[in-house]
């Protein structure tokens, strides 16, 4: 049975869909990320809906006893993964079985696209590439190199 908070998701997605043309959205070069909760949701959403995600940015998040079938086109997905040395809520040891559920154990993704930062000093964050705010040259950053490895 259909639980409620999926049918909302279905629903919105129909009226997301609808409204993405009027943005010039590329559906077939959509993908998902996530922090956090936020990370083991994008990482449900990108295997309950493989055949139309092209990969995932998963950041101190994990896997959820995964309800869908990963599509044959996932093999094409990228998935860039960050977590950080002193994050003491989502530890790497979780990541790194999220790591093996997509490359190693289930190969549902090559592992060159699969791209596993796991010794960043950061704790549970969005880590940057910098010491302190404002400090930062504009067009520089970890940001940048993540959304250049999922969409070219």
């Amino acid at each position: 049975m259909m639980s409620l908070p999926l049918i909302f998701l279905l629903i919105g997605c129909c009226f997301a869909a609808e409204k993405s043309a009027s943005y010039n959205v590329d559906p077939s070069e959509t993908s998902v990320s996530g922090i956090s909760s936020g990370g083991y949701f994008a990482t449900q959403v990108q295997v309950a809906f493989s055949a139309l995600i092209i990969g995932a940015g998963i950041v101190a998040g994990g896997s959820y006893n995964c309800g869908g079938q990963m599509s044959y086109t996932s093999s094409k997905h990228k998935v860039y993964m960050i977590s950080g040395t002193s994050d003491s809520t989502v530890g790497v040891s979780v990541m790194t079985q999220l790591y093996k559920y997509y490359s190693t154990d289930g190969q549902f993704i090559p592992d060159s696209n699969v791209v596993f930062k796991k010794d960043l000093k950061s704790g549970h964050t969005f880590p940057a590439d910098f010491d302190s705010a404002g400090n930062n040259g504009c067009g520089s950053g970890l940001l940048m190199g993540w959304d250049g490895f999922l969409i070219p």
